[in-house]
């Protein structure tokens, strides 16, 4: 054990008669330091008081973990009991000597303890167990990050992209003489790809040494802060980590530099010259591709002489029809397929719906095609710009609508379809805001005028004003794509803001709704020592009117045997019980989260409770979930367990889950169900040192009594654990 904010270490064998460590957890909360005299009560030894002398304060972790312990040695605590041969558990270390990982030599040790210990004791892989918590800690912030380190690489990546356009519409009049005297667009995209990649390499070193330095401030100024809520911070760097870091960064940057290059590089030198918007190019029919290609084949022979030339060619023709059948929606629906099926395949929410979003593209490009030729045969070709305009509008609407539509949809639609159930993260949320975003400005930007006219006819009848809307729409309209990036950028910002609001107006309403925690009660009083009398004369005896409180609540806490006939493998389990009386059995601090048959409401639980003392309630993380919620539950949620998790979601403290019981014929979710029999009975601990919650058996001297199972206590919080009776 390491010495609190320190590197010499201690041991338990240093340990003489009466002397203690405490770790960090109970120093704070006796504001004890090395050297303080301690005086321990029990209500195992009542009216009699022992002297301890605190050698040290150790840091929380290891064996004593981040909640109150006192440690000493084992002869200090024999003396007191006078019990001399009490062992009530064994830490095991494993030694590797190479020929196995860590994980498989713990599993083969784990494995033969158990087949050589009786039958009522257990083993505890500790270690394994602490590397799930620590996950589960981490996976808990490394969401949040993940989702608002996503929107701000969405952003960044954006503005990036949107810097090089406004750059390559600086140099646009040179870019087109440059054309003029013979310049090739690949060179041009060269020439921006060679400027995008010294600035990507030098800024991809600035910002990882600036975040090195921000980051480092936090844990300056945050740690002493966060140390007192026993949350330290410890700076660490790692070198390939940083590497990682810097080589990702110039990835992505380059990526996006590349894109915007190839696109802005694509210009005539008559539009660059005139500063004319670019036109889009129509997509070739396939027979004019065809023919393109099998002239290049024809002239293969005269060509060979440049090879070059010819290479430019195919390449050229092979490109173009790749382009066409991507205009023309075959390859985004093939693609959207695969994708589909790879979602079913694997189960995964983020390939079925990005392939789903595909295939909505992919049919609306479809639907343009067939639009615009339609178009071009009523009109007989006299107007074929206006029939692809019309078209393209029709298109953007379709698609951007649709994508709107479907990422906009709650969790449960797909599975009401009939879909099985899906897994993802939180990419999913960040997936779907880029998305709608998308769809958004699509169909906007494209029917701009839709928007653009209304406003120029409310301003036409202000002089002065209708020229100056005039002239602010006349950009946008002229630039789309420009525009069009430009409100994805922003809209993608004020999104994450957004979504960071709500986060943190839900954390604030969590922990600062103090009814919540509380139950509704303002004062706790706990009875350590001596069992409380009755409160109500207890307050009488004082002069003071039991009437005058909203409501009392009584509630002892014990561990006791319940087995349930009615499950497959009935058997002995431990589980907490509360002990209730008063405002508790009125409802008052406790919430119902389902109530059996035949009770048509919260009141008529509390109401049989009262007067029957043999109906109890049972909290909601002793039910199981489904056994087929992992493939076919009625809601979708990206954090729900694997199959190898699907059980009781959180067990109580200090309860070991071998014999911790758990309710069969009722599941997660569940708000109506059968009243329930079960059969309990008190429990006696094998040994003094050992609390009777976590190590209770079904005593041979106390009978079992029935109860009946009436209603289930909402446990969200993991604050109301037990079978309240």
């Amino acid at each position: 054990m390491q010495v609190d904010n320190g590197k010499r270490h201690l041991t338990i064998a240093a340990l003489g008669t009466n002397d203690v460590y405490l770790n960090h957890t109970t120093a704070q909360l006796l504001n004890a330091h090395a050297g303080d005299m301690l005086y321990v009560y029990s209500k195992r030894w009542p009216g009699v008081r022992y002297q301890m002398h605190v050698v040290g304060i150790v840091a929380d972790g290891g064996l004593v973990g981040s909640t109150p312990y006192i440690i000493s040695n084992i002869q200090t605590f024999r003396d007191i009991e006078n019990r001399y041969d009490d062992i009530t558990e064994i830490f095991v270390s494993n030694r590797n000597r190479g020929d196995a990982s860590d994980i498989a030599l713990s599993d083969r040790v784990t494995s033969g303890l158990r087949n050589s210990i009786p039958i009522d004791e257990h083993v505890d892989q500790v270690k394994t167990q602490g590397v799930q918590n620590s996950q589960k800690a981490e996976d808990l912030f490394s969401r949040v990050f993940t989702l608002f380190a996503l929107f701000a690489l969405a952003i960044g990546l954006l503005l990036i992209f949107l810097i090089f356009v406004l750059l390559a519409a600086e140099r646009r009049a040179e870019m087109g003489m440059a054309r003029a005297i013979g310049v090739q667009r690949r060179h041009l995209v060269l020439m921006f790809l060679f400027e995008g990649t010294v600035y990507d390499l030098l800024a991809s070193f600035v910002g990882l040494g600036a975040g090195i330095g921000i980051g480092a401030s936090l844990v300056y100024f945050l740690g002493p802060t966060l140390q007192r809520f026993n949350f330290p911070l410890k700076l660490t760097f790692q070198l390939h980590s940083l590497i990682i870091a810097y080589c990702l960064g110039v990835i992505f940057t380059f990526c996006s530099v590349a894109i915007s290059s190839w696109l802005v590089s694509r210009m005539t030198v008559v539009e660059a010259m005139r500063d004319q918007p670019e036109r889009g190019q129509q997509a070739m029919s396939l027979g004019e591709i065809c023919l393109r290609l099998l002239t290049s084949l024809r002239h293969i022979g005269a060509q060979l002489r440049n090879p070059g030339r010819l290479i430019g060619q195919i390449s050229d023709t092979l490109i173009g029809l790749v382009r066409s059948l991507t205009l023309l929606g075959f390859l985004p629906l093939l693609a959207g397929y695969w994708l589909m099926q790879q979602g079913l395949e694997s189960a995964q929410i983020a390939f079925f719906s990005l392939g789903l979003s595909l295939i909505a593209v992919g049919g609306g490009l479809v639907i343009k095609a067939v639009i615009e030729f339609v178009l071009r045969l009523v009109w007989r070709s006299h107007d074929s710009q206006r029939a692809r305009s019309i078209a393209g509008k029709i298109f953007a609407a379709v698609a951007g609508l649709a994508l709107v539509a479907y990422w906009g949809l709650p969790f449960d639609a797909l599975a009401n379809l009939g879909l099985p159930r899906f897994y993802g993260g939180i990419e999913i949320f960040f997936l779907a805001a880029f998305m709608m975003v998308l769809g958004a400005v699509w169909v906007l930007i494209a029917n701009a005028e839709l928007i653009v006219k209304p406003i120029l006819a409310l301003f036409s009848r202000l002089a002065g004003l209708y020229a100056l809307a005039r002239l602010a729409s006349a950009y946008p309209l002229q630039r789309r794509f420009r525009t069009g990036l430009s409100v994805v950028m922003f809209s993608l910002v004020v999104f994450a803001m957004t979504v960071m609001a709500i986060i943190t107006n839900a954390m604030q309403n969590t922990y600062a709704n103090i009814n919540t925690q509380t139950g509704g009660y303002d004062i706790q009083a706990v009875a350590y020592f001596k069992p409380l009398p009755d409160l109500r004369s207890a307050l009488l005896q004082h002069g003071i009117n039991p009437s005058a409180f909203s409501a009392i609540g009584v509630r002892a806490s014990t561990a006791i045997g319940v087995i349930q006939p009615s499950n497959d493998r009935p058997g002995w389990r431990i589980y907490p019980a509360q002990i209730v009386n008063g405002g508790f059995l009125n409802g008052y601090g406790l919430h119902l989260s389902a109530r059996a048959k035949g009770f048509n409401s919260d009141a008529a639980v509390w109401q049989a409770l009262q007067t029957h003392s043999n109906y109890a309630l049972i909290d909601s993380n002793a039910l199981p979930y489904r056994p087929d919620s992992v493939l076919n539950s009625p809601v979708y949620d990206p954090s729900a367990p694997l199959p190898a998790d699907a059980g009781a979601p959180v067990q109580p403290p200090g309860f070991n889950s071998p014999y911790l019981f758990s309710m069969a014929g009722v599941y997660q979710g569940d708000t109506s169900f059968a009243a329930t029999p079960i059969w309990v009975t008190g429990t006696q601990p094998p040994s003094p040192f050992v609390s009777p919650s976590p190590y209770g058996y079904p005593s041979d001297n106390k009978s079992a009594f029935k109860l009946t199972i009436i209603g289930v206590v909402d446990n969200s919080d993991d604050a109301h654990f037990g079978l309240y009776i």
